[in-house]
């Protein structure tokens, strides 16, 4: 697949997923039947009514694995692909952006702080082994969304107020809840560490020319596997002893290196990948790259293992 084609995949994937969770199916994501006794529900909530029951509710984190497993597989996937509050703010995001303030510089609200999260996601998991009830379901975007639009109508509540308010944020930073503040992101963040597909950029090949970070919604760094490569010692020697010490910092100079340099190179940066816990797998970084387009526009497919690889 072309890098062009997986934003056209992930848009497609998106309003598939908006229009399941969303509208055909209950009207809610907290939990879906996938037949029998077998359901998709969210981890956080699970996470909520363990707590709040004071018992192993073992249906339920059954059921909650699921989607801890897709993530120790694919990353955070359900943010990039599946969300519905997440597409939300994707198609809105041009509207949006046209009402956005300078950017927020308190350390509360610096769309930077994205540790922040990981302290939400504390005090939703406190707040419910306190008051023995999942309290954060019912102001939950992702699950809000979900209840507000569906083939009975458009239901509107008090709980729907949250929607228009936490897309709001979208006028600080892009995706401003999902970097900051939405404690289902930082739960499958602490998964999305060790996830088995890895997205691999050109990094031996890099142009600096920092359209992938530019891209990223995310505010995620994704040439920092570049970096880490340019301060490596073997690399460092290697270039030295072939006279191209700055062969990294000059783009287009990296098909004119001798093989064995290049292959090295390669070597190294096989070992690199995009940071997995702040990447949602949106692949926009992938999208935006030269080096991969152009290796697309001559071979007609990117070579996979250049994105994604185990």
């Amino acid at each position: 697949m072309k890098p062009r084609q997986l934003k056209i995949a992930r848009t497609a994937s998106q309003i598939v997923f908006f229009l399941l969770l969303a509208a055909l199916l209950v009207g809610t994501f907290c939990s879906v039947s996938l037949g029998g006794d077998y359901y998709l529900s969210c981890p956080l909530g699970v996470l909520q009514l363990t707590l709040g029951a004071r018992e192993m509710l073992v249906g339920a984190v059954v059921s909650g694995l699921l989607l801890i497993g897709l993530t120790l597989l694919l990353g955070r996937v359900f943010c990039g692909w599946i969300c519905p509050f997440g597409a939300l703010t994707d198609w809105l995001r041009k509207p949006l952006a046209r009402c956005r303030a300078a950017r927020a510089d308190g350390p509360a609200l610096h769309p930077d702080n994205k540790v922040l999260k990981y302290g939400v996601l504390g005090g939703v998991l406190l707040a419910a082994g306190i008051f023995r009830s999942p309290a954060f379901c019912t102001i939950c975007p992702v699950g809000t969304t979900c209840r507000t639009a569906g083939l009975q109508g458009v239901n509107f509540g008090l709980e729907t107020a949250t929607v228009p308010l936490i897309l709001s944020l979208e006028t600080v930073n892009r995706r401003f809840w999902c970097k900051v503040l939405c404690p289902i992101g930082a739960l499958l963040a602490v998964f999305a560490r060790f996830r088995l597909a890895k997205i691999r950029l050109p990094f031996a090949a890099c142009a600096g020319c920092n359209r992938c970070e530019q891209a990223c919604a995310m505010g995620n760094s994704p040439r920092q596997g570049h970096e880490c490569l340019k301060t490596d010692p073997t690399v460092l020697q290697a270039l030295i002893e072939y006279g191209v010490p700055d062969l990294l910092d000059r783009p287009g100079q990296y098909e004119r290196a001798p093989q064995p340099l290049r292959d090295l190179l390669d070597a190294k940066a096989g070992s690199l990948s995009v940071s997995g816990a702040e990447c949602t797998s949106c692949y926009s970084c992938v999208a935006a790259c030269p080096v991969l387009n152009r290796q697309a526009d001559k071979s007609g497919a990117v070579d996979q293992s250049a994105q994604i690889s185990a």
